[in-house]
């Protein structure tokens, strides 16, 4: 799944000029999205979160398969519908260049194209599961966030550590859909509401209970731990090898979107891309509609990718080598913050 560990030794000097240009570039769509908004304050041509809350509530199943779109960019906190279509196109995308090895392919989906399309069905089916079996109508109103999301986290990694073969494919969306949801709700219910703490940390807090207790559970399936055929070597690892000294500033804007793209697990930096133009446009119809209803996708936006720019930027050591997913696990300690 890493495809920066094989980078080879450079100097930030090389990247100098894209980390400036993103940042400024950042800083202006921030300054042009908040110049827009007193104009845009009235728009109400797309349902407001309140509305998709109100419409889960009642039962409604359009409003249920639109929670079960957003929760794809809930990840990444835009939770926008428009955004999570042109993301899921994007990655697609994304995941066929890396197959064909094109120089265009970006980060791809950081190694995982032979397996994608299990990835992507379990993402679908997983949630589905988890929201027709565990949720009720009542919960929407009286949260207003239902940790679904949980499910496509679990059900996703499983098929990246044991294989894409049906069996663990099924094994993988079962799993995903009954065991994380009920227990990031417990601490969403009983450690983040008391503690008056967003209820998303919930997710994060239960996947430290439902990782390990997942793979336990699999260690004891004898057609999740059979040893699959060798695959072909994985395209990113040749698509993304010396890149850096060869595309710097290629490489770098990439890997900044990428690793925005690692929140949604499919890390692409084509879907990150596609993800934000879809969660703009949902804003401009209503500011209201994405980020939970919170009007604050611009600093989300300008947040996000400064925060990426400058981790992978001072990481980038002269005479090292580039480090894994480090940006990553910074970008996901300050976004929670």
């Amino acid at each position: 799944m890493d495809t920066t560990a094989s980078v080879k030794p450079s100097s930030r000097k090389k990247v100098l000029l894209p980390f400036v240009g993103t940042i400024a570039a950042a800083i202006m769509l921030y300054w042009a999205m908040e110049t827009a908004r007193p104009y845009l304050s009235d728009h109400k041509f797309l349902y407001s979160f309140k509305d998709l809350v109100a419409g889960c509530s009642q039962g409604n199943i359009f409003f249920r398969f639109m929670w079960l779109l957003t929760d794809l960019t809930e990840g990444g906190f835009i939770v926008s519908v428009l955004g999570s279509i042109l993301l899921c196109l994007g990655a697609l995308l994304s995941a066929y260049l890396e197959r064909k090895r094109s120089p265009f392919a970006g980060t791809g989906v950081e190694g995982s194209s032979s397996c994608f399309l299990q990835m992507f069905f379990s993402a679908f089916a997983s949630i589905l599961i988890a929201l027709f079996l565990y949720v009720r109508t009542e919960w929407f109103a009286a949260y207003g966030f239902i940790p679904t999301f949980s499910s496509l986290l679990v059900s996703q990694t499983m098929i990246t550590c044991y294989g894409k073969e049906f069996k663990k494919v099924i094994t993988a969306i079962i799993m995903g859909g009954i065991i994380p949801f009920p227990i990031a709700l417990f601490f969403m219910v009983y450690v983040t509401i008391p503690l008056g703490l967003p209820g998303f940390i919930a997710v994060s807090l239960g996947l430290v209970v439902t990782i390990p207790l997942v793979h336990l559970l699999v260690k004891r399936m004898p057609w999740m731990m059979k040893k699959q055929a060798p695959a072909e070597k994985e395209p990113a690892q040749d698509a993304n090898a010396g890149a850096l000294s060869v595309r710097p500033t290629s490489f770098f804007l990439h890997r900044i979107l990428g690793d925005v793209g690692e929140l949604m697990i499919w890390g692409s930096s084509w879907g990150t891309t596609a993800m934000y133009i879809g969660a703009i446009i949902t804003w401009c119809l209503n500011p209201l509609h994405p980020v939970y209803g919170a009007d604050n996708l611009p600093m989300l936006i300008l947040t996000q990718i400064c925060t990426a720019a400058l981790s992978i930027f001072c990481i980038i050591l002269p005479g090292k080598r580039m480090v894994g997913h480090l940006p990553f696990r910074v970008l996901c300690f300050l976004l929670l913050l």
